[in-house]
């Protein structure tokens, strides 16, 4: 099993189901003397809005992304995001693929991602 497959599991294993209300999503780049880097995507999506208690964040960054593509986000969705291996599509430097499939609220391609809960 490659690490990126060991990325998908890891995602998974972290129930992403359960955080479905997007708080923010930021898109960026950095800049120094030799150029810029890759977009940079990152996505911070609640398990309860508005249970100070139980709220816990999913916090996922995805580097290198491309072909962003972005739908109605009002109101308050229930997202259901699915991440692929696209290896096989050998495309350059591209390693996956992300869709949120629920609202059809975004999709784009990345290099790679983490997936961190707090």
């Amino acid at each position: 099993m490659s690490y990126k497959d060991d990325a998908i599991r890891q995602y998974y294993s972290l129930n992403p189901g359960q955080f479905g209300f997007l708080e923010s999503l930021k898109l960026y780049r950095e800049f120094c003397d030799s150029g810029c880097s890759d977009y940079i995507l990152e996505l911070k999506l609640r398990n309860y809005p508005g249970k100070k208690k139980e709220e816990r964040l999913l916090n996922l960054t995805f580097t290198g992304v491309r072909n962003l593509k972005i739908g109605v986000l009002e109101g308050i969705l229930n997202l259901l995001i699915d991440i692929r291996s696209v290896h096989e599509y050998q495309l350059e430097d591209l390693c996956y693929k992300i869709v949120e499939n629920e609202n059809e609220a975004f999709s784009f391609f990345c290099k790679d991602f983490k997936a961190v809960i707090s």
